[in-house]
């Protein structure tokens, strides 16, 4: 899907707004039989285009909102009573237009047609029938607008997607060249081997890390078991470069089944930051504790620690991204909260994964 260019969201919405005006108007001026400007009609016009979109937007609501399996008969009963509430809104101004334009036969007519003087005339078969019949043009109308909108907004989210994924591609090669990582992880090799025999454990680890990133990483997803041993590698490499004044605790075992399928990488990111900036050299004892837990088609993530860690830009980048990110491979699908005080930080992420 590479090469797709970034739409511009508001000016596209603009036009198709003003598109979608200009052909209610044009099919009232047919329906009414107007074939000349009248700025009261256009003012007409601009009050049923207001009211249908908010029918519109009310029936798609309704829609979103409702998951029985009597979505459509609520759909279609909402549909009756907005289209009652429509008939009486829409016949307000015809007395206002007569009163403008009195010799005006034809929107006499229209008046004495759409006029509703009683509770009775709302459900005069002929008024009602017409109106529902206008309704349901003007929402086919925007309902292709909006799925132009929808179609858009999709490519400019893979664009932002295939953005955010070379940028942290790129990011990743320079991790896995980066000598503040390597030159750590050696002098620990280093160190390891000459205090004891677990030199072999460490080069595994990195070595798994590393393979973990340049392949594994290729594929849209991966098994929830390959993303929890990539995480307990790099931790425990990690581990090795903390001090001691750190209480850094990780727990990956209430997994239901390890073989759902998810996105790669989702939580680095965070297990990132806090590693790198959540230890505080006047603080005695600082702790870090990472948990995921998996049940049915969601998964739990939370890491915390006893450091704020929100005011470096860093994490602040890396947070925006790991936001768009979720809202293109799990849009309605995740809740992502972030607590953050002056000696406390935590993530809770959760994914829906059906």
């Amino acid at each position: 899907m590479k090469g797709h260019s970034a739409v511009d969201e508001k000016t596209l919405k603009v036009i198709l707004l003003l598109g979608l005006f200009i052909m209610v108007w044009v099919m009232n001026l047919v329906m009414f039989r107007y074939g000349f400007f009248s700025l009261t009609f256009f003012t007409y016009s601009l009050f049923n285009f207001i009211v249908v979109f908010i029918i519109y937007y009310s029936l798609s609501n309704i829609f979103i909102s409702i998951r029985s399996h009597l979505k459509w008969i609520v759909v279609f009963i909402a549909f009756i009573f907005l289209s009652l509430f429509a008939r009486y809104v829409l016949s307000l101004p015809f007395s206002y237009m007569v009163a403008i334009y009195p010799d005006d036969k034809l929107l006499f007519n229209s008046y004495k047609t759409y006029t509703i003087n009683s509770i009775y005339d709302i459900f005069d078969p002929y008024g009602l029938l017409i109106l529902i019949y206008q309704l349901i043009i003007h929402l086919v109308l925007f309902f292709l607008a909006s799925m132009v909108l929808k179609y858009t907004q999709s490519l400019n989210k893979i664009s932002e997607l295939n953005v955010i994924n070379s940028q942290q591609e790129l990011d990743l090669l320079k991790s896995q060249i980066h000598p503040h990582f390597l030159f750590n992880t050696l002098n620990n090799l280093y160190r390891l081997v000459m205090n004891n025999g677990h030199a072999g454990e460490i080069v595994l680890k990195l070595s798994e890390t590393l393979r973990f990133t340049l392949y594994e990483t290729n594929t849209a997803f991966i098994t929830l078991d390959k993303e929890i041993e990539f995480l307990k590698n790099y931790i425990e490499l990690e581990k090795i470069n903390h001090y001691s004044n750190v209480d850094l605790k990780y727990n990956f075992k209430d997994i239901q089944n390890d073989k759902i399928l998810i996105a790669p990488m989702l939580f680095i990111s965070f297990v990132e930051n806090v590693l790198k900036h959540g230890r505080n050299e006047s603080i005695d004892k600082c702790w870090i504790d990472i948990k995921l837990k998996q049940s049915k088609h969601k998964v739990f993530f939370e890491i915390s620690n006893s450091v704020s860690i929100s005011s470096y830009p860093s994490v602040r980048k890396d947070l925006s991204n790991m936001r768009k990110r979720l809202d293109i491979l799990y849009p309605d699908k995740y809740a992502l909260e972030i607590y953050d005080e002056k000696s406390f930080y935590k993530v809770n992420l959760t994914l829906n994964l059906e």
